[in-house]
């Protein structure tokens, strides 16, 4: 017995014998498991014939990721092969048009763009609501995960990128310093006449202020080019991110106090 005997098993996206799908296929009719695979088009042929290079027969099934019809009618067409319906589904697809290839992405259209987008990410949604009826008890989609390019820096690392940041604005003359200030209450008014009178109306801005202020950061919330935060929460893409960085007398010392430790 295999890890997947008797399990039934919807596979996309098999159009050679060298994709990762092919190879998903094939290990799992050799782990026990019955598998349905899926076309359209002109590419139907082509997976007709890489289909019969697996190691048992495979039925398939007519199925465009973006069409709503065959989206509709996915489950009547698996149930023809597999009554009691799925176990799991293979989400293996991906398109591009060849005008968002080849290094020329800063040229290529939204329409390009959306139509890989619909394509190869939104489908695995719109397969995996298709499919949820033939999901008795349970069952899983598998599908591409996002590689985390994150990392962690210590916080001398963190320290001195924002020092370099924050130098690099300086050098601009891109920094100004303010005299302490609050509002009494939340107006979008009292941030936008703050803006005028610095003459940074249409200007990308960071106020960063010593601490928490409730007043002054929902007063900021509504206006698109405005960002508020507190010293403790500046990061170094925000202050890179800023046109122009604004620091009241308080916020500069604490941000010496903080550099200096």
């Amino acid at each position: 017995m295999g890890l997947l005997d008797g399990k039934k098993i919807l596979v996309t996206g098999v159009l050679t014998d060298s994709s990762i799908a092919f190879h998903i296929a094939r290990l799992a009719q050799e782990q026990g498991a019955q598998v349905v695979l899926s076309s359209y088009g002109r590419v139907l042929s082509l997976t007709t014939r890489i289909a019969g290079r697996l190691p048992q027969p495979a039925p398939i099934i007519e199925l465009d990721v973006t069409n709503e019809a065959d989206l509709a009618a996915l489950e009547s067409r698996v149930r023809a092969h597999f009554p009691n319906g799925l176990d799991g589904v293979v989400h293996s697809i991906g398109f591009a048009p060849e005008a968002a290839l080849g290094g020329n992405f800063l040229n290529t259209s939204w329409e390009d763009v959306s139509t890989a987008m619909h394509v190869s990410a939104y489908s695995l949604k719109s397969l995996t609501m298709a499919a949820r009826p033939l999901f008795n008890g349970g069952g899983r989609v598998f599908g591409p995960q996002p590689r985390d390019y994150s990392f962690k820096l210590n916080k001398k690392l963190k320290s001195l990128a924002r020092k370099s940041a924050l130098t690099y604005k300086a050098k601009d003359n891109n920094i100004v310093v303010l005299e302490a200030f609050s509002f009494d209450s939340i107006k979008t008014a009292n941030y936008v006449k703050i803006m005028a009178d610095l003459k940074l109306t249409d200007a990308k801005t960071l106020l960063v202020l010593p601490a928490a202020n409730n007043n002054v950061y929902l007063s900021s919330r509504n206006l698109k080019k405005a960002k508020v935060v507190t010293a403790a929460e500046l990061n170094t893409y925000d202050v890179l991110n800023s046109g122009t960085l604004l620091l009241t007398t308080e916020t500069v010392k604490t941000l010496e106090e903080a550099f200096a430790k």
